[in-house]
């Protein structure tokens, strides 16, 4: 009887595997793990809770073809170290090819828009991370083709193409496009990045009861959704401040639904081991003719950091959402922090939620 390949086979599989088993490739193991113990609050309950908070682990290489010319791949892996589970090669995993002309690679990968915000924080895949407030834009894409340029004297750019994600006889293509420019020194970073989604990425909704395709009525899908977003990043050494701007224009393929977030984070590099840091960023949904006015919030995040040895991390963390009268957003829903016990939506409208998070990462 076959067994079920599981990450933790895998895992196994690596830790016993040596170099000459690659054939002269280049490779190597990576990961990191990361938990956390975390009390939340919808404004009317509690709960404790232990969450895996985007802790994974994978494999990449390299081979060297001619002298203008190398062969790239990666595969990685989520994995839950608090409710078991995990996914192989569901995270960013794909062949490529490298040269001076820059990087192509195709399979699963963060979207341009996506890196463009993973680079400007210090929150990441933590209760105060600022994907809270960000309605669910940044993705890891499927049928991915990306394009990297090399570095031209501080500036690059990126490309992303997603293949047709539905059936071949579907009436619209699903298929999104993103790019990214931006101007990188050792201690500044500057982007911007663009992500537009076809129609055909959205659901429809047959509110008929009859079998005329005529009758169907769109609930989404009625336009191609686009994304702007404009980022930043500086670091002296001994204080750092990230900033980013974020516009939708036809949120969720809705005629006239735009929505915008603006924000920014600032770090004080306290010690060689502490950190301390903050954040605040405001969503303006601008859901007035869709779902009533008032309906937007604001993320304000906390943390200290204990940076033990150059791997190993200590931190403690507050977030809370500041809901308008009429908004019900909550923490923890898809942005990486991952507690089973998280409130996605407020007990009331108007109402605060909030979390506090102990945890500990690991990287290698």
């Amino acid at each position: 009887m076959m067994k079920m390949v599981t990450p933790l086979t895998v895992l196994a599989f690596a830790l016993g595997a040596t170099p000459a088993m690659a054939g002269g490739m280049d490779w190597s193991f990576y990961g990191k793990l990361h938990t956390s113990i975390n009390l939340m609050n919808d404004s009317e309950d509690s709960q404790l809770g232990l969450s895996s908070n985007t802790s994974r682990f994978g494999f990449k290489g390299d081979q060297e073809l001619n002298e203008n010319l190398t062969f790239i791949w990666q595969f990685e892996n989520s994995l839950n170290i608090a409710q078991r589970g995990g996914t192989l090669a569901g995270r960013s995993s794909f062949l490529g090819l490298k040269g001076t002309w820059g990087t192509a690679q195709w399979g699963i990968h963060e979207s341009p828009y996506y890196i463009l915000g993973r680079r400007t924080t210090y929150f990441n895949d933590s209760v105060g991370d600022n994907r809270q407030v960000m309605m669910h834009t940044d993705n890891r894409r499927s049928d991915y083709l990306m394009y990297l340029s090399p570095d031209l004297s501080g500036f690059g750019f990126q490309l992303g193409y997603e293949f047709d994600q539905n059936d071949a006889m579907a009436d619209n293509q699903a298929t999104s496009f993103a790019g990214m420019a931006h101007y990188a020194t050792d201690a500044f970073f500057l982007g911007v990045a663009y992500e537009t989604l076809s129609k055909g990425m959205f659901d429809f909704v047959d509110d008929q009861e009859t079998d005329d395709p005529d009758d169907d009525v769109y609930v989404n899908g009625e336009n191609a959704e686009s994304r702007l977003r404009f980022a930043g990043k500086y670091d002296t050494g001994k204080f750092g401040v990230a900033l980013i701007y974020q516009m939708l224009t036809d949120y969720d393929g809705i005629e006239d639904w735009k929505s915008t977030t603006l924000g920014g984070e600032l770090v004080f590099h306290a010690s060689e081991k502490f950190d301390l840091k903050g954040g605040y960023h405001v969503l303006n949904p601008d859901t007035e003719e869709i779902a009533g006015p008032d309906g937007g919030c604001s993320l304000l995040a906390l943390g200290i950091d204990y940076n033990y040895v150059k791997n190993v991390q200590f931190y403690l963390q507050y977030a809370g959402i500041m809901n308008e009268d009429n908004g019900t957003w909550g923490l923890g829903d898809n942005n990486g922090f991952g507690a089973p016990t998280d409130p996605s939506a407020a007990a009331d409208p108007g109402a605060t939620v909030s979390g506090f998070s102990f945890g500990t990462t690991v990287k290698w």
